[in-house]
This record gives C-alpha cells, sequence and structure tokens, in this order.
C-alpha cells in the first residue's frame, strides 16, 4: 500500500509539472501571436532611398548646373540637429555641388568634352595648394561626362583615375593604367618596364576604332622619379597623334613641370595649365552654409564667418574650415542638442585644434628632433616634393649641427629620431 500511495504521488506530481510546462509555453506563443497581430514593427533607422536623394537624372542635372536640389531629408526621430549637422560637414561627406568653383568646373568639362568628341588627346595640368576643391571638381566632371555617355550624347570613353598616394612606387602607374586599359586587373604577371613598353606602342599605333581614354593622375607629386621618366611619358603621350589619351594631371605645386623636367623642353608638350587659387573668406563661408541649408539648427552667421576668416588669413582651405566648424557644431552639442553655435564655440575650437598633440610635441621636441625636421622641409623645398632619401636627410642634419656648433649624432640615433 505504501508503494502505490508513493506511485500516486509520484504521477501527480509529473502531471503537474507537465501541466505547468504546457501553461508556460501557451502563454509565450500567446505573447508571440499578440506581437506580431498587433501589425508591422515600426521601421528606424534611415529613410528610403527615394525619400532621402533625388532620381539620378536630377542629380546628373544639379552637378552640371552646380545648383544645389532641395532635397527634403528626413531623419531618425532621435538625431537632433547638430548632430546632423557634423555629418554634413565631414570631409567625406559627398555634397549635392560644388559652390565657388563653377568657372574651373566649365573649363575643365569643355576640355575634356571637345577632344573626347574629336578623338584627339591633350593634358591639363591643374595645380594649387591642398583644400581648393581640384580632386573634387574633376570627379564631378567626370559624373557629368559618364553621365552623357550613357545618354549618347558623348562617344563612348573609358575613365580611369590613378592617385600617386595609393602606388607602391611610381612605376606601378604604368601597370595600373594598362590593366584598366586592357580589363585585365587580375594580371599579376605584368611588370611595370613591361607595361611603359606596351603603352607607348599602343598610344603611337594608329587604331581608328580604339576608344578615347579620359586619365585622372591625383597626387601627380607622389611620381617624381630620378629619372623623371614617369611625369615625362604622362605629359608626352597625349601629345602623340594616334593616342586618343586625354590626362588631366593633379599637383600641389605649380610649377611641378619646370622642377621635373628641368633639363628637357617642357613646353613644347602643350599643357594646359589650370590653377586654384587658395579660397577666399567669402568662399568658405559660402561653402560652409551650403552645407547646412537643409537643416533647421540654429548656427549663427557670424561664427560662419569668424571661422572662415580664421582659415582664409591662414590657408584658405576648406577642409580646415569644415573640420573648425564641425568641431564647433560638436562643442555646442555637448552643452545641449538645442545650443545655438556662437562665436565662443568657434573660438573655442580654433584654440583646441591649434594645440593639437602635433603642435605640443613639436614645441617639446629637443635639439636633434627640430634639426631632423628642418633637414627634412629643407629637402621638401628642394626637391619639391614630400619624399626624401634618409641618406640625404642624415648629410643635411650633420651640415645644420655644423653651421650651429653641435655634435652631430650618429646614423642609429638619427634613425631613432625618424623613427619618433
Amino acid at each position: 500500500d505504501d508503494d502505490d500511495d508513493d506511485d500516486v504521488r509520484a504521477s501527480d506530481s509529473e502531471d503537474s509539472a507537465d501541466g505547468g510546462r504546457r501553461k508556460r509555453g501557451k502563454s509565450v506563443k500567446q505573447k508571440i501571436s499578440s506581437s506580431s497581430g498587433s501589425g508591422s514593427p515600426k521601421k528606424r533607422g534611415r529613410p528610403s532611398a527615394s525619400a532621402a536623394s533625388p532620381s539620378p537624372q536630377k542629380q546628373a542635372k544639379d552637378a552640371l548646373s552646380f545648383k544645389s536640389p532641395k532635397v527634403r531629408r528626413q531623419r531618425v526621430a532621435d538625431d537632433s540637429d547638430l548632430a546632423s549637422a557634423r555629418k554634413q560637414l565631414h570631409v567625406a561627406s559627398v555634397p549635392h555641388a560644388l559652390p565657388c568653383r563653377e568657372e574651373q568646373y566649365m573649363e575643365i568639362f569643355s576640355f575634356v568634352k571637345e577632344r573626347v568628341t574629336a578623338g584627339t588627346g591633350g593634358c591639363m595640368f591643374v595645380s594649387g595648394v591642398p583644400g581648393t576643391g581640384k580632386t573634387a571638381t574633376i570627379r564631378a566632371v567626370a559624373k557629368g561626362l559618364l553621365e552623357e555617355r550613357e545618354h549618347q550624347s558623348l562617344p563612348p570613353f573609358k575613365f580611369v583615375e590613378i592617385n600617386g598616394m595609393a602606388l607602391t612606387s611610381p612605376h606601378q602607374a604604368y601597370v595600373q593604367l594598362w590593366k584598366a586599359l586592357t580589363d585585365k586587373a587580375d594580371d599579376k604577371k605584368m611588370t611595370a618596364a613591361h607595361a611603359a613598353q606596351l603603352l607607348a606602342k599602343l598610344f603611337s599605333t594608329p587604331s581608328p576604332n580604339r576608344q578615347c581614354t579620359v586619365v585622372l593622375v591625383d597626387e601627380l607629386d607622389q611620381l617624381y622619379t630620378k629619372k623623371q621618366d614617369v611625369m615625362y611619358n604622362l605629359f608626352d603621350w597625349p601629345s602623340l597623334r594616334h593616342s586618343r589619351l586625354v590626362m588631366v594631371c593633379v599637383a600641389n605645386t605649380m610649377d611641378l613641370p619646370e622642377r621635373v623636367m628641368a633639363h628637357r623642353v617642357s613646353s613644347r608638350l602643350g599643357l594646359k595649365r589650370l590653377p586654384f587659387a587658395p579660397y577666399e573668406w567669402q568662399q568658405l563661408y559660402t561653402i560652409v552654409k551650403s552645407r547646412l541649408e537643409s537643416i533647421s539648427g540654429s548656427f549663427a552667421n557670424n561664427a560662419i564667418e569668424l571661422c572662415a576668416r580664421k582659415v582664409a588669413a591662414v590657408s584658405g582651405d576648406a577642409r580646415r574650415a569644415l573640420d573648425i566648424f564641425r568641431r564647433s557644431v560638436e562643442i555646442a552639442q555637448s552643452q545641449g542638442p538645442d545650443t545655438t553655435v556662437s562665436i565662443e564655440h568657434v573660438d573655442q575650437a580654433i584654440k583646441e585644434m591649434s594645440t593639437s598633440p602635433v603642435i605640443m610635441y613639436i614645441q617639446h621636441a629637443c635639439l636633434h628632433e627640430r634639426l631632423f625636421l628642418i633637414s627634412v622641409l629643407m629637402r621638401f623645398s628642394k626637391d619639391g616634393v614630400e619624399e626624401a632619401v634618409f641618406g640625404d636627410l642624415v648629410r643635411a642634419h650633420i651640415s645644420l649641427c655644423r653651421l650651429r656648433g653641435v655634435a652631430p649624432p650618429s646614423t642609429s640615433d638619427l634613425a631613432g629620431v625618424c623613427a619618433r
């Protein structure tokens, strides 16, 4: 009898446990069904592409006319106007238009379009200090030309972009150009010397069916070599009769062709030059203001003017102006989402950026570290290229030490200075 009672109690406990599990499972199912039946969840995040950006046709038209489209931007509910301003002021943010460069845009556009239409070659040398909109303007030109090609307003052509900073050596420009022209991006056996020979033969051989090629060479200063062959070929190939090569070269040094080809006749190449002057404060004001036109936040006009005037007095660099005002917005945002960006915020941002860790490090550097920096600047100024051999820097450093009556350090010590 006791055994029977124990069996009954065990079966009752199992039934109650199974019933509890069934109730919990049923309640969970009811919660899931109620949440799924209450309607689709609210979408969070960025708005749809159709609502956030205009049509491709309108973008192409605005890129050519340089008129900023009126776009109603939808923002996330918890995203403030100051946070949106920070995104728009970032240097990596692509604007809908490039203000204050309409004349340069039309000149580059006409130069390239005429040669693509006629099937001839040519070379344009674009120069200017950093932050003057050189590369952005040329990319806008390429975008407009590609749009016309899609609408069959222009003959078919290829567009190739080469960045000197992205190459392991200057001669790799030959390989990258040859792969782009032949669509052989996976050819790893191609050497720079062989690619140069093939390119020279290609541009000197008549071929009526060959398409015109438009090449943007950015950071041309980085393609400097002792023999000066890379830059010379890039300037010379477009002048060949059967090349059908349109070259647009961008550099920070205005007299780079004369410096590179000092012992050659640079005038016969027929370069068309287009200098980009540094921005004035009115232009910087317009650039910063255009980034904020779609944001309803409160930005004091005198704050933008102060930022523009400070940058124009030093360098005229648009990227510097965007960085300073972006930092001003961050300072104002830390005080509250509805804070107005004022002169005080801009002044504080300028002081912070002028006392950067790099500047502080230079101010507290030892004597030989400062002399080494002077040696680097001397070599850059002499060669016209921001690149120097360590052996040349050692000799320049020793010369400075002798002039100042300071004992020169050893090569290993200078290697440590260079590493720091």
